[in-house]
């Protein structure tokens, strides 16, 4: 997943690494580097850090939030464009297998799962007063917040995409 931010120029995406079947999957964020075609991580391998639950899936946050979206494993979490992790909603559906962005002045996501489940991902920021204990993104001073509501049932989804104003593709 390429995400909205940038690391000197150039592009930075994010993808879920495994290292044997059964483990847990790391977030790993790394800088593509144009110049020499190459793939540069922003951590090391092995302090990169751990999804919660078994994500299945990505999905790039638009600035001034940023950052990435990890979905799946009863869990959505949010983490910064370095990997760490800065927020995260527990009590999601098991597995997720299709996410859309809802184009609007807010950050929402249609999740869908196996079972035909719908649910709302609504992301939010606070600004922070110099609170210690939350984490803060120093470039913009907020901090993300996550709030999942499950919407209803429909047909089992493959993919969801948002057409318009009131329809989605299911």
């Amino acid at each position: 997943t390429f995400l909205h931010e940038e690391a000197h120029g150039n592009p930075r995406i994010a993808t879920l690494h495994v290292e044997c079947h059964g483990q847990p999957r790391r977030l790993c964020i790394w800088d593509v580097d144009l110049a020499s075609r190459s793939l540069k991580p922003v951590l090391a391998a092995d302090t990169s850090p751990f999804v919660r639950g078994r994500a299945m899936l990505l999905r790039a946050v638009p600035l001034p939030i940023g950052g990435v979206l990890a979905l799946g494993g009863f869990s959505v979490s949010h983490h910064d464009s370095c990997g760490r992790l800065a927020a995260s909603a527990p009590g999601g559906p098991r597995d997720m297998v299709a996410a859309a962005q809802i184009p609007s002045g807010e950050l929402r996501w249609l999740i869908g799962e196996p079972e035909g489940g719908l649910w709302l991902l609504q992301v939010g920021s606070a600004k922070l007063e110099g609170s210690s204990s939350q984490v803060k993104r120093p470039r913009y001073n907020i901090t993300p917040q996550l709030m999942l509501e499950r919407l209803g049932l429909t047909s089992p989804p493959r993919a969801l995409v948002w057409l318009d104003e009131r329809h989605v593709f299911v």
